[in-house]
């Protein structure tokens, strides 16, 4: 049904910084149904770049689900992505050492209901992550610069989806 494929590539801070554009990102995360409705996602209690730029380096993560089969129903490949998305957020979160930061894909999946909803602190918050989009980062120029370029599904073509994470490191 379905195969994956990693990419990594490390860049330094300014390198990331290359793809920052929180203004045309914050307009696009507005269309989300999460947006200041989950804690990870915008708009954030966080002074970003200052955040970012405590870091020295990342390492940049893809995950890549091939479907082999031209016109799967989307619900099922949906399916799919999610549960590799959160999967991939977990390694992620496994790969942290002292002080380093993972970057998941897409928004925070500890609680099954953020709390942010309801006006109430993080419960999950060692465990909560942010995307690289919720921070403001362009993901299809980071994606395509590491060689892996989003594609949007059209008919008869087998579709891929792609995850993009990274490891902030100190």
């Amino acid at each position: 049904m379905f195969e994956t494929y990693d990419f990594e590539i490390q860049w330094t801070i300014n390198e990331l910084l290359k793809h920052y554009d929180p203004i045309h990102v914050e307009e696009a995360c507005k269309s989300c149904g999460n947006y200041n409705k989950v804690w990870s996602c915008p708009p954030l209690q966080l002074d970003v770049k200052d955040w970012i730029e405590s870091f020295s380096k990342i390492i940049i993560r893809i995950h890549k689900i091939q479907f082999l089969q031209p016109n799967l129903h989307k619900d099922e490949m949906l399916k799919v992505f999610e549960s590799e998305r959160q999967a991939f957020g977990q390694f992620l979160m496994s790969e942290e050492l002292s002080g380093d930061q993972c970057l998941i894909a897409g928004h925070c999946f500890q609680c099954e209901f953020c709390t942010k909803e309801k006006n109430l602190p993080c419960v999950k918050k060692d465990k909560m992550r942010y995307s690289l989009e919720a921070l403001g980062f362009e993901v299809g120029s980071i994606a395509k610069a590491c060689g892996v370029p989003i594609k949007w599904h059209f008919e008869g073509e087998n579709p891929y989806y792609l995850t993009v994470g990274g490891l902030l490191k100190k």
